[in-house]
C-alpha cells in the first residue's frame, strides 16, 4: 500500500491546518468497494448539515502513484473545508474549481486507476458475438442477441479495466 491509514490521517490533518486552519473532525476509511471512484467525501446534506466521514479507495491506494494519491486527499480535504465554512463544496463549481488549482490538485475524474483484472469470455454458435464478463450461472439462461443460441463459457483472460 502506498500510504496507510494512519498516514493518510495525517496529511490530510496537516494539509486542513495548514491551508483552512480547521481540525478534521471526521474519519478517513478505507473502503474496498469502491473501484471506479477514487476517493469521496460524505456529508448528511442539506437537512441536517453536517460532514460524515472521507474515504479512499482500497485499490487505489494499492496501485495508485503517491503523488495522485497524496492529489486526491487533498481534493477531498477541500470538499470537506469548503462544506464546514460553508462555502460551494461541489465539483464543477467555480469557488470549489479554484481552490483546486490554487493547491496543485486534480480536478474530477482526471485521475485514472486501470487495473489488469481477470474477464470471463462466452461466446454463441454464431461465434460472431462474445459477451466479456461474468454471466449469473455460468450463462445457462443468457442468450445471443442476434442468433438466440446459448452461450458457451471459453474461458478467462487479463484485461485492463
Amino acid at each position: 500500500m502506498q500510504m496507510t491509514q494512519q498516514q493518510i490521517e495525517v496529511y490530510a490533518k496537516d494539509f486542513l491546518k495548514k491551508q483552512y486552519n480547521l481540525e478534521l473532525t471526521v474519519p478517513i476509511e478505507i473502503n474496498g468497494r469502491l473501484k471506479i471512484v477514487l476517493g469521496r467525501f460524505k456529508n448528511t446534506g442539506a437537512i441536517n448539515r453536517r460532514p460524515v466521514k472521507i474515504e479512499m479507495s482500497k485499490q487505489y491506494l494499492i496501485h495508485g502513484k503517491l503523488e495522485d494519491i497524496q492529489s486526491t486527499i487533498r481534493h477531498e480535504c477541500i470538499h470537506y473545508a469548503l462544506y464546514v465554512t460553508g462555502k460551494p463544496y461541489k465539483d464543477g463549481e467555480r469557488l470549489f474549481e479554484s481552490e483546486l488549482r490554487k493547491f496543485d490538485t486534480n480536478s474530477t475524474k482526471t485521475t485514472s486507476l486501470r487495473l489488469e483484472r481477470n474477464v470471463s469470455l462466452y461466446k454463441c454458435s454464431c461465434t460472431t458475438h462474445v459477451k466479456k464478463r461474468a454471466l449469473r450461472n455460468g450463462g445457462k439462461y443468457h442468450r445471443c442477441t442476434r442468433c438466440k443460441s446459448s452461450l458457451t463459457y471459453i474461458g478467462k483472460e487479463k484485461r485492463l479495466v
